[in-house]
This record gives structure tokens, sequence and C-alpha cells, in this order.
């Protein structure tokens, strides 16, 4: 169909008018024909984080740092934080804090990170309205979650697949 337009073209290019009503026709056909172009998909920087589940606890691996590793049976609070002190994304994390002290840091859109938020949801006394309210806030803000004395997920409890 393209090399009609062409051949046409070629017969008619002694009239002026008529050429630009052919080329135009031309052009309009190859746009039809030729290969989409493939745009570049952009990866959401949380796609860098990776979180694995296990029935013992949760790795959260980052880009730029060491893993970070929680035991269920040691976590005692739960906490959204958000944060626009940092230019890039994510701004939106999910913050397991252990009786240590420390914790680990999942960044929400993460891989993994629905699974886990959407086991941690079913957890007695967690706040899914808090997270709620964290995904639509705009600014720097903890937003405490479910607090208590260790998550009953492990082999006992729910009973996480392993996931990465």
């Amino acid at each position: 169909m393209c090399l009609l337009g062409v051949g046409l073209l070629i017969v008619d290019s002694t009239a002026p008018l008529h050429w630009l009503v052919v080329a135009g026709s031309a052009a309009a056909i190859w746009n039809d024909v030729r290969p989409p172009r493939r745009r570049r998909r952009r990866l959401r920087p949380e796609s860098r984080y990776a979180v694995v589940l296990s029935a013992e606890g949760l790795i959260s691996r980052h880009p730029q740092r060491p893993d970070e590793v929680v035991r269920w049976d040691q976590v005692t609070q739960i906490s959204v934080v958000t944060t626009r002190r940092i230019s890039a994304p994510p701004h939106l994390f999910l913050l397991l804090h252990e009786r240590s002290g420390i914790g680990a840091t999942v960044p929400v859109g993460a891989p993994g990170s629905e699974v886990l938020l959407a086991r941690l949801s079913d957890l007695p006394g967690f706040d899914l309205a808090a997270v709620v309210a964290a995904r639509h806030h705009d600014g720097d803000d903890v937003f405490p979650c479910w607090q208590g004395e260790g998550l009953p997920l492990g082999a006992g409890g729910a009973g996480l697949e392993l996931v990465e």
C-alpha cells in the first residue's frame, strides 16, 4: 500500500497541488503501516528495592546500603513514614521496629511490599486507615499502624510464603 502511494506521487508529480495531496496521502499511509516506536519504560524508583518474606521474618534489600533483616517475633511497632526531604522517590515507607531499637524500612511499591502490607493489614489492631491517610499525605510525618510484642506471622501463625 505504501508503494502505491509512492507510485502515485511519481505519476501525479506534474501538478503541484495534486502532488501535495498525494504526498500527504503517502505520508499518512506510511504512518499507518510502519511499526510503532517502542517507548522506553521508566522504572519506578521503588523497583530498585526488594522485599523477601519468610516464616521467620523479612529482608529489605536496598540498592545503596546493606540489607535490613527483621524477625517477626521481635517486631514491636509498625509505622508508615512519609517524607519529602529527599528529592527523588520513594516518599512512602513501612517502618518495622524491633525490640532492639533497630528495624527495617520498606518502600511502599517495592516488589513484595504489597504482599507484606496485605498480610500486616490482617493483624488484630492494625490501623489500615493510617496507611490510607499516609498515602494521601503530602509532607513529612509518621503514622503509627500497630504496636505489640512480636508479630504472629511466624511458623505458628499466619505462615508467610517466601516472596522474592
